[in-house]
């Protein structure tokens, strides 16, 4: 029933769970670390977006941290990366 119920949220909402910075590590990317592949098991929302962790680690300094500032360092990172 769970899976049934994440299924109706998806499908209702697609692109809510599109990840940001198509899918590379947001962490990564605040810290001006490139454009770092994620395998999607590290993730977390922020914001009402879906963002991915190349590990535990980044994940966890952003829960702990400024992510607000940790996500305006990697916006401007991901513009600079589309360029």
């Amino acid at each position: 029933m769970l899976a049934s119920k994440a299924a109706d949220k998806f499908a209702a909402k697609p692109e809510a769970y599109q990840p940001k910075y198509n899918g590379f590590c947001a962490n990564a990317l605040s810290l001006g670390e490139g454009l770092i592949a994620t395998d999607g098991q590290v993730w977390e929302f922020f914001d009402n977006q879906l963002h991915l962790f190349f590990a535990e680690k980044g994940r966890k300094r952003w829960l702990e941290g400024d992510w607000k500032a940790y996500q305006q360092q990697a916006d401007l990172a991901w513009q600079q990366a589309l360029q």
